[in-house]
């Protein structure tokens, strides 16, 4: 299929907010925050039969939570967590109701890292949420949830 670029392409506008708390109890660090996001006049793909069309696709709205923890168990050794939870979809236009492209509803990170004053040694592992690779919710084009260690 060949990407067209629509010739009345508007610049998208964006509002965000965003409210958290951060602190820290001995040795345990944390950080959560709310926040919400709209793009009007989003950017995104339209797929026909014979075209993929960019071009403006309505309006987006992203929901999410951010939370993060970070433990020291002692001058070498830490643990850590991170989550987001995301509800992204359109809210309009030609893709109203559709989730935008590589918006997984979760994704989490967990780790533990020791360290030296030479080395550092980091073991995590990621956790995503299926999602799609195009606005237009493909079933073909959807990324199965996976796990990454590193």
């Amino acid at each position: 299929s060949n990407t067209v670029i629509n010739g009345d392409l508007k610049s998208s506008k964006t509002l965000s907010a965003e409210i958290g708390i951060k602190g820290q109890l001995k040795s345990f660090d944390y950080d959560a925050s709310v926040f919400s996001t709209t793009y009007k006049n989003q950017i995104g793909t339209v797929t026909g039969v014979a075209n993929t069309t960019l071009g403006n696709v309505g309006e987006g709205q992203y929901e999410g939570i951010d939370l993060s923890a970070r433990n020291k168990f002692n001058e070498n050794i830490e643990a850590f967590v991170n989550s987001q939870f995301l509800k992204a979809r359109f809210v309009s236009g030609p893709l109203d109701k559709k989730t935008p492209a590589y918006a997984p509803h979760y994704l989490h990170k967990v780790g533990l890292q020791h360290q030296t004053d030479r080395l550092k040694h980091r073991l995590s592992a990621t956790f995503v949420e299926e999602h799609y690779s195009d606005d237009n919710n493909t079933v073909e084009r959807k990324i199965p949830s996976y796990n990454v260690w590193d």
